[in-house]
């Protein structure tokens, strides 16, 4: 990975820069948008069929979604439903489930990504963010993917096998129900891009993972495709090996040009990085606007005359997974010295691929003159605390700990002091009862006074 620029910050200083990891670019200009009174209907042909080898992807964004209402991407009853779930327990607004139905149109076998069955893995699934999902079958193994990254898996001989003798016509953004309602789980609010149904289980690299993919053209191995390329209203353009009819409602299917930047998932995008430093002590701030699959930042320090060395770790901050909003960071580096520092974040995604951030520069201020004694940090605390001070010539010092009562409880320091040079002292107080506590730092010559408080 390159270093960048280096950028020098004194006390308070905002640095803004911009990491475009990839270009924005939609795969076509238009895609269709269902607001929970439209579907498309496509007519049943025993040429949609499928049997032990399948794929069934699409490029899903979806605006809002309700508790329980599983609106469905595509559906063919008896066969096989694309649809939305309630999210698990992690964070998130959405989750998704692949699943095989038999003649009753009642699940059989079903992929998630709620993280709620057996053996699949929660994927983090947020409104206004679009998202390459993807269910496959080699005649062995049914896999379920979002943006690339495996979800679930399921082994079954028998019903992924999506063989069907009878004429069974393809829904996009709701279901066809047995009896009952015509439609029923209709998208709400949800856009979607590129269908695509497939007779062979296709390979990640053979997918649209992220949005500056080209568009999909029809293969020997397509059975249908939808790239909603143009404006045309109610019936949008497809692409497949065979001529489909299809229908929409009215024409209420809205086709919108999403070629904007912004529209789309991108990259970890990095808009500013920040540093403010207070009595030796540096906080970093800083902001992204998007994210995929970020599992979150290291924070490395290292001194910046000397960047060539190796740079430590000093924290890890967990990232937000995947957003389309702005998110905001921050660590403070409690053990800085009075001195200068480099300091840069390690960007890691979920999958173990990282990026670095530009380097940014620290004066962390000049050694105080004089005789001070520092404030503890952090006060209150529990159980430690570190306590700085320094001298404007080298003598004897003794830094020692008292209660409310006045009766020394430590002696922390009692030594020879140089002049010059900070000291940092830490006091540990996990054999003390919380309250008040004072310390006093005393030379031949100075005598200084702070108050801290422990809390437990």
């Amino acid at each position: 990975m390159k270093q960048k620029n280096i950028l020098r910050l004194t006390q308070i200083i905002t640095v803004l820069f911009l990491l475009l990891l990839s270009p924005v670019y939609a795969q076509n200009d238009y895609v269709i948008h269902l607001d929970g009174g439209d579907q498309f209907g496509i007519a049943p042909l025993d040429s949609m069929n499928v049997s032990t080898d399948w794929t069934f992807e699409a490029w899903i964004n979806v605006g809002s979604y309700t508790t329980g209402a599983k609106d469905c991407i595509m559906d063919r009853r008896t066969v096989f439903s694309f649809y939305l779930i309630d999210k698990g327990s992690e964070a998130g607004d959405y989750a998704i489930t692949f699943a095989a139905r038999d003649n009753d149109d009642l699940n059989i076998a079903t992929l998630r990504s709620d993280g709620l069955g057996g053996g699949d893995t929660e994927t983090q699934m947020d409104f206004n963010t679009w998202y390459h999902v993807a269910a496959t079958y080699d005649g062995a193994t049914a896999k379920l993917y979002i943006n690339s990254t495996e979800t679930d898996t399921d082994i079954d001989l028998i019903n992924w096998d999506l063989t069907t003798t009878t004429g069974r016509g393809l829904t996009i953004g709701a279901k066809h129900p047995l009896s009952g309602p015509l439609w029923v789980q209709q998208m709400s609010n949800t856009k979607i891009d590129e269908i695509r149904m497939s007779d062979i289980a296709r390979a990640i690299d053979d997918m649209q993972t992220n949005t500056t993919s080209a568009p999909y053209t029809s293969d020997s191995n397509t059975v249908f495709l939808f790239d909603f390329e143009d404006q045309r209203v109610p019936e949008p353009s497809y692409v497949s090996g065979v001529g489909f009819t299809g229908n929409a409602d009215e024409g209420s299917i809205e086709l919108d040009d999403y070629v904007t930047p912004g529209g789309l998932a991108l990259p970890v995008e990095l808009t500013s990085f920040s540093a403010q430093v207070n009595h030796g002590e540096v906080t970093l701030n800083w902001e992204t606007a998007t994210e995929v699959s970020n599992y979150g930042f290291e924070v490395q320090r290292t001194m910046s005359e000397v960047q060539s060395q190796d740079w430590e770790t000093l924290g890890f901050v967990e990232g937000h997974g995947t957003s389309n909003s702005p998110k905001e960071y921050s660590f403070t580096d409690n053990h800085a010295k009075y001195s200068n520092y480099a300091y840069r974040l390690k960007q890691i995604d979920t999958d173990g691929d990282f990026e670095y951030s530009d380097i940014i520069e620290v004066e962390a201020g000049n050694i105080p003159e004089g005789f001070v004694l520092e404030q503890n940090y952090p006060n209150p605390f529990n159980p430690t605390t570190s306590i700085k001070f320094t001298l404007a010539e080298t003598d004897q010092v003794e830094l020692k700990v008292f209660d409310v009562l006045g009766n020394e409880v430590v002696t922390l320091f009692n030594e020879i002091a140089d002049g010059g040079k900070v000291y940092e002292v830490e006091f540990s107080a996990a054999n003390f009862s919380s309250g008040i506590y004072f310390y006093r730092l005393e030379t031949n010559n100075h005598v200084a006074n702070k108050k801290m408080l422990l809390i437990k």
